[in-house]
């Protein structure tokens, strides 16, 4: 998540980071990034909070649920292995139209990202063409903002 601060008086302005009611970050200067992990299947509201140059600390947007942070889980389908470098796999419960990140592991705690689409259903069929490890696993990211209309 990134935030901003559009009018500073150049003292420090740390930045919170909120899902819903949860502050899951906080960062003292620039640039106001924080990476949130692990979180669970949900629609979280995404909200950033500061004190302003007269002491006054506010949430922003001030709208609540005008940002959201979607999270999902997708189902693994059709797993299959095709020949001795191939596997493939189906993952369904994706959102339509959302950036989709295929990560691969070999002990379950480094990931890499090998693939990443923009599907237009909820669908996202995966080929890895360069499975040769004897033990491989999978996993799928879907983490999109979506700006809601009060």
């Amino acid at each position: 998540m990134q935030g901003s601060l559009r009018i500073s008086d150049g003292v420090g302005n740390p930045v919170d980071f909120y899902l819903g009611t949860n502050k899951v970050g906080t960062v003292v200067d620039p640039p106001y990034i924080v990476t949130v992990t692990n979180i669970p299947a949900g629609v979280y509201n995404v909200r950033v909070g500061t004190t302003n140059s007269v002491g006054v600390y506010r949430l922003y947007p001030e709208v609540p649920n005008y940002n959201a942070l979607v999270v999902i889980e997708p189902t693994f389908r059709q797993p299959a292995k095709l020949d001795t470098n191939s596997f493939s796999f189906d993952f369904e419960g994706t959102l339509p139209f959302m950036t989709n990140i295929v990560e691969q592991s070999v002990d379950l705690r480094t990931w890499f990202p090998i693939a990443t689409n923009t599907d237009t259903t909820n669908v996202v069929s995966f080929r890895d063409t360069n499975a040769v490890e004897s033990l491989r696993f999978y996993r799928m990211k879907v983490l999109t903002v979506l700006p809601l209309l009060p």
